[in-house]
């Protein structure tokens, strides 16, 4: 049967172990030495780092100006790309073409057909605005209003 030794004879073993396992001391000049050599180390791979990152294509191939990318759509109306699809099948939104060909083929929009369709969103009500009918109304007043001054100044020969 073993018996328990006691903690201080434990702590001695365990500092003898760390004794006969532990590095030997460098002297100043060597630990200079290293210290030269590691920061040395540490630029040169910073430099080969940079030079593979300068080697590689930093931006992704653009499309042509005036033509959108799904991603550039998406992003712009603020819809999923099934709600896109859903919205050019039923003729609500405008179409995409196909940009390149074969394997490399993507879907574009042109831009200007894109600006028209969100500048023919209905704007949203806001509390306290008037009715529809009544905006409708003052825009029709005001139209016959221009039209009649119109048609008088041309009446008195002055160009309108």
């Amino acid at each position: 049967m073993k018996t328990k030794q006691k903690p201080a004879t434990q702590a001695k073993k365990a500092a003898k172990l760390r004794a006969s396992t532990a590095k030997p001391a460098l002297s100043p000049e060597l630990s200079a030495a290293n210290a030269v050599h590691i920061a040395e180390v540490g630029l040169r791979s910073d430099v080969i780092a940079q030079r593979q990152h300068d080697r590689q294509p930093t931006y992704a191939a653009r499309t042509p100006p005036g033509l959108l990318t799904k991603v550039e759509v998406c992003s712009l109306t603020r819809m999923t790309y099934p709600t896109i699809w859903k919205l050019m099948r039923e003729g609500r939104f405008p179409r995409s073409r196909v940009a390149g060909g074969g394997d490399n083929s993507k879907s574009v929009w042109l831009e200007s057909e894109v600006a028209t369709w969100l500048t023919q969103l209905p704007r949203r009500r806001l509390k306290g605005d008037a009715p529809e009918a009544a905006l409708n109304a003052t825009k029709a007043a005001a139209l016959s209003t221009r039209d009649a001054t119109n048609a008088v100044s041309r009446a008195a020969g002055g160009c309108a």
